[in-house]
This record gives C-alpha cells, sequence and structure tokens, in this order.
C-alpha cells in the first residue's frame, strides 16, 4: 500500500470516527432533552362510599420535535390506584414518576406509609430532575417550569379503606432558589371535605372551573361516571392539542375496584 492510500484510509477512518462520534451525542442530546410532560386532565369524586377516577389518554414528548401518543395515565400499586399529572418522565436523566412512586412503596403494609413514601420519593427524585434541567437545558426549564409557576407534578391517590373511600392529592411545585427546591402541597378526603364529598382536578381544567361555575339547578344530573367523563371531555374540546382520549374511568366501593371504561393498554386489575 502506498503513503498516498494510507493517508487516505486514515482519513477515512477519522472521518467514520468524526461521524460515529457526532451520532451517538446526538442521539444523548436528544434523549437529554426528551420529556413527557404530560398536559394531562385527571378528574376525581369522592363520597364516602364510593370514589370514581378519570383520566385522558394523550401524551406529548418534547425534544428535537414534538412527538404524541396515548397511554393508561391510571396505575395500579397493590391495592393504591394513582394518576399523575405534569411531568412524568425524562428517560435521560432517569426521571419517571409512576415508576418511582410504584418503586417507594413496594415494602411499605398501611396506605399511608405508602403514600408517604411515594411523596418523598418523589421530593427528592424531583429535586435532582429539576436542578439537572435548569443546568443542563434552561430553556426547556423556562418553557415547563417556570411557565407553569412552578407547578410541575400532581398526584392522586385512590382506594378503599376501613368501609370507606379516600382520594388523596399531593402537588409538587418547584421553588426558585439556589439550588431549586421543591414544596408539597395535601388536600384529602376524608380530610379536607368536612360533608364527606370533595372532587379535585388536577393537569388542565379551566374548561370543567367554568362548567362549575355556571351550571345551575336546570343542568342534567349525571351520574358520578358520567360526571367524570364529562369533564374531561370538556378539557379535551377546548384543548385537543393538549387533551385527548380516550376517556379512562376506574371506580371504587365496598365491592372493589372495577373499570368503567377503558382502553386496551391500561392493564386488567390485580
Amino acid at each position: 500500500m502506498t503513503g498516498s492510500e494510507i493517508r487516505s484510509n486514515q482519513r477515512g477512518f477519522f472521518i467514520m470516527r468524526s461521524l460515529g462520534i457526532f451520532i451517538a451525542c446526538l442521539a444523548i442530546q436528544t434523549s437529554f432533552c426528551s420529556l413527557a410532560f404530560g398536559d394531562t386532565s385527571i378528574a376525581v369524586i369522592r363520597m364516602p362510599w364510593v370514589v370514581v377516577m378519570g383520566a385522558d389518554s394523550k401524551t406529548t414528548v418534547e425534544g428535537s420535535t414534538i412527538s404524541t401518543g396515548t397511554a393508561c395515565k391510571i396505575h395500579q400499586a397493590d391495592d393504591l390506584f394513582f394518576a399523575v399529572a405534569g411531568l412524568t418522565s425524562d428517560p435521560g436523566r432517569g426521571f419517571n414518576a409512576p415508576a418511582i412512586v410504584r418503586e417507594a412503596m413496594r415494602n411499605e403494609s398501611t396506605m399511608a406509609d405508602k403514600v408517604e413514601a411515594a411523596e418523598q420519593a418523589i421530593i427528592e427524585r424531583l429535586n435532582k430532575e429539576l436542578n439537572r434541567l435548569q443546568a443542563e437545558d434552561p430553556s426547556m426549564y423556562a418553557k415547563k417550569v417556570r411557565a407553569e409557576e412552578g407547578k410541575v407534578l400532581s398526584l392522586a391517590f385512590v382506594g378503599f379503606q376501613k368501609d370507606e373511600s379516600f382520594a388523596l392529592v399531593r402537588q409538587f411545585q418547584a421553588i426558585e432558589s439556589h439550588p431549586v427546591s421543591v414544596h408539597v402541597s395535601r388536600q384529602s378526603c376524608p380530610g379536607d371535605c368536612p360533608d364527606g364529598v370533595r372532587m379535585f382536578f388536577l393537569g388542565r381544567y379551566k374548561a370543567i372551573e367554568r362548567y362549575m361555575s355556571r351550571r345551575s339547578k336546570d343542568t342534567p344530573r349525571l351520574s358520578l361516571e358520567e360526571a367524570v367523563n364529562h369533564f374531561i371531555e370538556l378539557e379535551i374540546g377546548e384543548n385537543p392539542r393538549e387533551v385527548g382520549g380516550p376517556v379512562d374511568i376506574l371506580r371504587i366501593d365496598k365491592d372493589g375496584p372495577r373499570w368503567i371504561q377503558k382502553k386496551d393498554s391500561c392493564p386488567e386489575l390485580q
């Protein structure tokens, strides 16, 4: 092989190696910039003898491009069910809210201990996630955290215990500091519902609020399941780019949990 052929091969090797490094870096960058920030709509109605939870299905993953899909947003962990709104996952930084909640609850026995463990785990992992996101992708941080006034993640837990239903909501807010910190607010029923009845709305719910403010005694009466479905359909109608069907609905009472309606990707109850 002549000297010129050797130099040509070396240049070819260098170009291919550089191209490989570029592709690998691009893949890493895309992975780090891809966040599933669900513009979810979740509705929960709790009465002492029953709790009904509904959620839309649309997911949005933002990175170098924006892609949409569907997912089951109502999750089961033994006898506890939960739904997540907001920053649900960031594969590049290892953040996945449903997986964090499930893992945290794995070795806990009581409902209170499970929810407490899940809350603490989310606070710890969300702190790390937000500080890394702010440092590594400040534009995405501004778009998805500051634009939402720091309201980055909400969790709703539902179940049945000691002859009555319960609904617990935990909302996590980013506090602008150095480093960023996470504040959690808590709402519970029973507890924060003197008459035993409470409705919770997570994610997108402006259309629901307007409907609630306008309704009158002449508004048609709906079953709990119909009301939950109607609430979420209102958000789908107003925000089709952010919220989308089908709507999944779960009912829990003394006879246990059962799907009222669900898409195929929602697992059968365990």
